[in-house]
């Protein structure tokens, strides 16, 4: 496969609930498409921090039944951050991957996708890359976003091309 586009990024806790899109030019039709897409840190590792976030919102979300000052707290650690991805061709949208893992690979391809996704054409013209960013409870957040592509004069027969793709749907 083949580099196309490569993307990173920097967040902060004030980002919370908003999104980043990324459009990048497919310049011809292709026999499938690898969005990585890595994130860091996963986890909030200060527990004094943790425990402190977790309080307020128990207050401010109406947990007053609950005992806020001992350790119910701990029910909700560790804290952690939460970005996900989704993805649109040229014509339409491809899926999105609402996954815990900081570590992703999703493969398009004309007749598999990787769940969440939806097999098919993948045509040229611009596509887009939307990164959501549920929750950045740690200081800060790095992102890498890569795009890779299989081209239609790539290797094998179309039959050869699903099986390589569905032996790396593992990392979905």
């Amino acid at each position: 496969m083949k580099s196309i586009y490569n993307a990173q990024g920097l967040v902060f806790p004030d980002c919370t609930h908003s999104h980043i899109t990324y459009a990048f030019h497919m310049p011809e039709p292709v026999q499938a498409v690898c969005v990585r897409f890595a994130y860091d840190p996963k986890l909030l590792t200060d527990e004094q921090q943790a425990k402190e976030m977790i309080q307020d919102s128990m207050w401010k979300y109406g947990y007053a039944g609950e005992e806020t000052g001992g350790d119910e707290w701990r029910r909700y650690a560790p804290l952690k951050n939460l970005l996900t991805l989704s993805v649109d061709d040229s014509v339409r949208h491809r899926g999105t991957a609402h996954r815990h893992d900081p570590q992703q690979e999703h493969l398009l391809g004309r007749t598999e996708a990787s769940p969440g996704f939806l097999a098919g054409e993948n045509p040229a013209g611009i596509w887009r890359l939307t990164v959501s960013l549920h929750a950045v409870v740690t200081e800060r957040v790095s992102y890498r976003l890569e795009v890779a592509v299989e081209t239609m004069q790539e290797g094998g027969t179309q039959d050869e091309m699903d099986s390589s793709r569905a032996a790396h749907s593992h990392l979905s």
